[in-house]
């Protein structure tokens, strides 16, 4: 991944990350746990950041994993 869109990568992650921090009441470890969680099930599915549906499904499968967890 080039440096821009690796700059973008990350900003995305982090606004998701404090997303669920503050919307969705989720210690910001456990946001990062979650974050690290779907990196590797995104990889799996074949996803790669800047795809079209990462992020959407990326949130899709940590809010569910973030109300398992409370």
């Amino acid at each position: 991944m080039d440096l821009r869109r690796q700059r973008i990568h990350e900003a995305q992650r982090a606004g998701l990350r404090n997303r669920i921090r503050d919307q969705w009441h989720v210690p910001e470890e456990r946001a990062n746990a979650l974050l690290d969680a779907w990196e590797i099930v995104a990889r799996e599915r074949g996803l790669e950041p800047g795809q079209v549906g990462y992020w959407r499904e990326s949130e899709e499968w940590i809010q569910q994993r973030a109300k398992q967890s409370r």
